[in-house]
């Protein structure tokens, strides 16, 4: 299946890249298709092609330069050059700011990335300042009630969580499940994940019983839409072992 999606991906791009003025988008598609199965170091060198083809067509300061700043910032990430992926997606926020503005869902998202990466690097306060400035565009673009907004208020808890600061933790994903319930329903992956980062959150507080009610939920929501032998599923059984684990029941 893999091989097949790749050599669909590559035949598809070709096709584009035959038509006037369409290489920089087939480079950036496959490039994107690469790297969603683990092709990085190729899919980097298809995006630095395409950084050549859109400067010289767009000029360096479009949002079309922007978006392939911004996939190669995802590669890097990927490959864990995390330094190198920041410059990327200052690279790309740069321009957004420029041609879009502040308060727009692309400079929101550019935000997000860069907070993403900084929690990597355990540059907490970094990170949390750009978490909350992509939420802050979030609120004022998408609204309360928008999925974008629940991404933010996760990452924010996700930063506090890595800060030890567990009660502002469990504050800030407990809004983004609501969030994500509200706009995607119960039985939604990423409905799970959030339970799953719930759960943890109290097992870092030594609260097992609710712990192991969250990560069972999530592990109910995983065997219905997911499956059995999905690899998320297989996170949340090994989890609820270390829950047990963690209670000394071993």
């Amino acid at each position: 299946l893999r091989g097949w999606y790749l050599d669909t991906a590559r035949m598809l791009a070709e096709e584009e890249a035959e038509k006037e003025g369409n290489e920089n988008y087939a480079l950036y598609m496959l490039a994107v298709s690469l790297s969603t199965y683990g092709e990085h170091a190729t899919a980097l060198r298809l995006l630095e092609r395409d950084l050549v083809v859109s400067r010289a067509k767009f000029g360096e300061e479009h949002t079309n330069t922007a978006a392939t700043y911004g996939q190669m910032g995802q590669v890097l990430d990927d490959m864990g050059e995390y330094d190198k992926a920041l410059q990327m997606f200052e690279k790309a926020l740069r321009i957004r700011q420029a041609a879009l503005g502040e308060q727009h869902p692309d400079t929101a998202y550019m935000q997000n990335n860069m907070g993403i990466i900084y929690n990597r690097k355990g540059e907490n306060d970094k990170a949390l300042e750009m978490h909350r400035k992509a939420l802050l565009t979030r609120l004022a673009t998408l609204g309360e009630q928008h999925p974008g907004t629940a991404t933010s208020y996760g990452n924010i808890g996700g930063v506090f969580y890595s800060k030890g600061d567990f009660k502002l933790a469990l504050e800030m994903v407990k809004k983004a499940l609501q969030i994500r319930r509200a706009a995607l329903g119960e039985q939604h992956p990423e409905t799970a994940t959030l339970y799953g980062n719930i759960a943890s959150i109290h097992n870092s507080k030594a609260e097992y019983e609710q712990a192991l009610l969250m990560c069972n939920r999530a592990l109910e929501i995983q065997l219905a839409i997911l499956g059995e032998q999905h690899p998320d599923t297989a996170s949340s059984y090994t989890y609820l072992g270390d829950i047990y684990s963690s209670k000394g029941e071993h």
